[in-house]
């Protein structure tokens, strides 16, 4: 375990390799680390607290363990935080993963996923084209609210639920396609995408949320 703030504001750290040993990483133990530019994560970490390395903003690239199962907001305001990767066999985008990294443009999730939980992409407002792929059933709530600069989404036939406000904000996306898959589609899940002028819906679904266009 590394603890809460054990190295915060530790401005000339640079590089940080965490051995497979640990399973933790607490609330912004790496925390304006300002010239952290290398990290290598633990291969077994189960559990990255808030702002962990929030506010790195000297890091670039980023994999991620297929032992992470909780996570909340990790890597919030590394702003330039540009290449993210996933260890083969990752099942599971955790709940505000990728909260406020402005610095995404791009991402291309594994065919292992199955869920992209809760505000995992929330914000990233240079997001334009993300790649999800058929193995992904579930896209929780805010999962890619307010990614300003999406342009492109496709929605795989294994999805079966968009929860509330998914792509809420969305405001350059210009078209979605819910496949035939998805019976359920949450409250706002598209409210406030400005420039949505072309929709098709699923044939099964059974519930629409309140204000889903709004």
């Amino acid at each position: 375990e590394i603890g809460s703030e054990a190295f915060e504001n530790c401005a000339k750290l640079t590089e940080v390799n965490i051995p497979d040993s640990v399973t933790e990483i607490e609330y912004q133990a790496f925390y304006n680390c300002t010239n952290l530019s290398q990290v290598t994560l633990s291969k077994n970490v189960k559990t990255m607290g808030t702002r962990a390395f929030g506010n790195c903003t000297s890091l670039t690239a980023i994999e991620i363990p297929k032992s992470l199962t909780v996570s909340g907001g990790p890597f919030e305001d590394c702003s330039n935080l540009r290449n993210v990767t996933f260890e083969k066999g990752v099942t599971e985008i955790t709940n505000r993963l990728f909260w406020h990294c402005n610095g995404i443009e791009e991402v291309t999730i594994p065919d292992t996923v199955t869920v992209i939980e809760d505000y995992a992409f929330y914000n990233c407002s240079k997001l334009s084209r993300v790649g999800i792929p058929n193995s992904v059933t579930e896209i929780g709530s805010w999962a890619f609210q307010n990614c300003a600069k999406l342009t492109e989404v496709n929605i795989p036939d294994s999805v079966t639920e968009i929860e509330y406000q998914a792509f809420y904000g969305c405001t350059n996306l210009p078209k979605i396609s819910i496949p035939n898959s998805v019976t359920s589609l949450g409250t706002r899940a598209f409210a406030y995408c400005t420039n949505l002028r072309d929709v098709s819906l699923s044939e099964k679904l059974t519930s629409i949320g309140t204000e889903m266009f709004r």
